[in-house]
Parts: C-alpha cells; structure tokens; sequence
C-alpha cells in the first residue's frame, strides 16, 4: 500500500504542471496581398498596428490598423514609405514616414494624419502612453537627442505645442 501512495504521489507532481498549463491560440495575421506582414503593438483593447511589405525592401510599404474584423490602410500621404511604431487605449498611433530619405514623426487619430516634427532635425517617434506623452528622438547628422512630448492638442487646422522637453 505504501508503494502505490508513493508512486501516486510521484506522478501527481509531474503531472501538476501539465494539468494547470495555460494553452494558447496561434493565428497568423497576413495583411492582405503582402508579401510580408510585421506586428509591432498592441492595445489593451487587442487593437493591432503594423507594418507591411509589397516589395524586397528594407522599407515597410506602409502600415495598417487592424481591429480584430478589418485591416485599414496607414500611409502618409505623399510620403515614400511609413511604419507604425505604437497605439495608446485611447486609440492612437504614432510613427513615422520617410520623404527623400528624411524621416519624420506623425499622429494618426480618427482617420487623420498630424505631421510632427521638430525645426532641429529628423524626428522618430518611439512610444505613447494613455496621457498622450510622446517620447521619441531628433537627429542632425550623427547627432541624436531624446525628447518628452507633453501633451498636445488641436485647434481646428492647427496644432500646438503644449510643451517640449529636449533630455541630452
């Protein structure tokens, strides 16, 4: 009787974590038609943004929003390539563009797309959080400064800065 408590009691231990294991889904999520198709954040709502490949390029042709049901295209206008870099719960994106080889900053909010750049140089944007505070860095050349952006705000076409602070 004692040998079967043992054993018994062996095979609970090794089955324990086999038992309580969480599984998991795996999907693929292909933006449609694209030869490649990269994740890059997701909200607390499970709101996905991304980038999207047509071509073999090291530039992303352009991003998407995807809300669990539709993809919706993110490409500044005009600009030669975009990519996606972060979504707030508020639902929105930041990220950036390249236009003749320069990159610069955008806010994509309610189906609109708000330039932001610094006069200093070349900006990339690198995260938002659920207050609306940027951070991100500018370039000139091989010189690159980080930068807190806080808060920001419109009024009707234009936008304002409601205070900048560069961090050496």
């Amino acid at each position: 009787m004692r040998k079967i408590v043992i054993i018994t009691g062996v095979l609970l231990l090794i089955a324990a974590p086999v038992m309580g294991a969480t599984e998991y889904e795996y999907v693929t999520l292909d933006y449609p038609g694209a030869l490649k198709t990269s994740l890059v954040s997701v909200n607390d709502s499970g709101h996905i943004i991304g980038d999207y490949w047509n071509e073999y390029s090291s530039l992303p042709t352009g991003g998407f929003y995807y809300n669990g049901l539709n993809f919706i295209q993110i490409h500044y206008p005009g600009s030669d390539s975009t990519r996606m870099i972060d979504i707030n719960n508020s639902g929105v994106i930041i990220g950036y563009y390249e236009l003749a080889g320069e990159q610069h900053g955008f806010i994509y909010e309610d189906s609109n797309y708000t330039n932001f750049d610094s006069p200093s140089g070349e900006t990339i944007l690198i995260g938002i959080n659920d207050s609306s505070k940027i951070i991100g860095r500018v370039s000139q050349g091989y010189v690159s400064k980080a930068f807190l952006k806080v808060g920001y705000f419109y009024n009707e076409t234009a936008f304002y800065d409601s205070g900048f602070h560069g961090i050496a």
